[in-house]
């Protein structure tokens, strides 16, 4: 089981990341002066009214792979916090002289998931070996991402922010992938892992862009989450089951969200045993998707295998996007 000091020292650990600039990675854009003005609320998931600077994205180069192109792109729309995309598209044959746009799966991983294996080429390999386009991104707070704050106050301990700011920015970058000649926009899905999974969820009840999401292992249920999850550290866990702290989070729980997506979007996928979902949380989301979704239950070995299997796991977003 993880121990609440290993998930702090994860936390500490990833903290050199904001010191130092990524390989690779694009320089951070400009913000206009104008964004001091410019709030962002965070009881609204939806991006609709925000006004969010605009600002031009930054390349920060092409590395070609064996069957695959990678790209970084630098996108910003807050201040102090660039975000790398890493757009790995496959290399297949154009036919008639012309490239078809892709249809394009977004990956985000769970906390403390950082953008180091999007460098990774048998991940690049994998993601796009049945012709679609990966673009993955870490959420707020997380990895590269998490940056002049007081150690205490992370991720978790700041739930409410990561997952709004996290949700507006799939937003944005569902905006910005509609900029691209490359990219069929009609054909965008979701990958999402633990606190990506839930943020995935959250997006897809704003924004029906998003033709499919895939979910694996989703953080939710609020109260039984964080009362026995070991990622909440025990010196904060007081703190964070407070009604207070709880009422902020209470329309940033996927067990609401589940009854309001449309049945064919949404895959729930529950690997056991899962340390960081205590096991009455999982119970109520299994229970609030049974019925309505499809749920896929595996151990870790099986998950594992499955996605080892010439990335089998990604043949159910590959069929909804291919439709």
């Amino acid at each position: 089981m993880t121990s609440p000091l290993r998930i702090l020292l994860l936390v500490v650990i990833a903290l050199p990341a904001v010191l130092f600039t990524k390989r690779g990675s694009a320089q951070a854009v400009a913000l206009p002066p104008e964004y001091a003005g410019v709030a962002e609320p965070l009881d609204q998931l939806s991006i609709r009214g925000i006004s969010f600077p605009a600002t031009n994205p930054i390349s920060g180069g092409v590395t070609q792979g064996t069957g695959y192109t990678r790209e970084l792109v630098r996108v910003q729309w807050r201040s102090g916090d660039p975000i790398d995309l890493f757009i790995v598209k496959p290399d297949l044959p154009a036919k008639d002289g012309s490239a078809k746009p892709l249809p394009a799966i977004l990956y985000l991983y769970s906390w403390p998931s950082s953008s180091d294996r999007f460098y990774s080429d048998a991940w690049c390999r994998g993601v796009t070996q049945r012709g679609l386009v990966a673009v993955g991104f870490v959420s707020a707070l997380t990895g590269e991402r998490y940056r002049n704050r007081p150690w205490k106050r992370w991720f978790v301990s700041e739930l409410p922010e990561s997952l709004t700011t996290s949700v507006h920015d799939v937003q944005k970058i569902l905006n910005y992938l509609a900029t691209r000649h490359d990219i069929d926009s009609t054909r965008i899905g979701m990958f999402g892992q633990g606190s990506g999974g839930t943020i995935a969820l959250l997006a897809a009840s704003v924004d029906p862009r998003l033709r499919a999401i895939d979910v694996l292992d989703a953080w939710g249920d609020w109260p039984d989450w964080f009362a026995a999850s070991p990622i909440v550290p025990e010196f904060q866990r007081t703190e964070l089951i407070q009604p207070n702290a709880l009422q902020a989070l209470s329309n940033l729980d996927p067990l609401t969200t589940l009854p309001h997506l449309a049945a064919s979007r949404v895959r729930l996928q529950l690997v056991t045993p899962n340390p960081s979902n205590p096991p009455a949380a999982v119970a109520k989301m299994r229970d609030a998707a049974r019925g309505l979704f499809q749920v896929e239950y595996a151990t870790e070995i099986e998950y594992r295998e499955r996605a080892m299997n010439d990335g089998a796991i990604l043949q159910w977003l590959s069929d909804k996007l291919n439709r």
